[in-house]
Formats: structure tokens, sequence, C-alpha cells
């Protein structure tokens, strides 16, 4: 299951930090761009800092 937390278009591309239910139930984060997934991590603080890059 996966649950968007943010998202925002730049330039025409569409960035989104998706939550979702990683292996043996851990979390993963990712950076989505334009629907390809451009970054993962558990840490999203990481992510939330990637997605800020994107302006």
């Amino acid at each position: 299951m996966a649950n968007r937390l943010k998202s925002k278009v730049v330039r025409g591309e569409l960035i989104e930090v998706v939550e979702s239910s990683g292996f043996l139930g851990g979390i993963t984060y990712e950076l989505h761009v334009d629907g390809r997934i451009k970054e993962s991590s558990s840490d999203l603080n990481y992510i939330l800092s990637e997605y800020d890059r994107y302006c």
C-alpha cells in the first residue's frame, strides 16, 4: 500500500513523495519523478530534502 505525502509540478514534471510498506513490514519512502522512482530510502528527512531540491 502506498500513500502520497507531498506532490508538486516543476517544469512540467510531477514530483511526489510516496510512503509505502516495505518488505517484511518496514516503511520505505520514495521520490517519484514523472512516475519513475528516483530515490528510495527508509529516511523520510533524506527524501524530503531531495524533494525540496526540485524547485
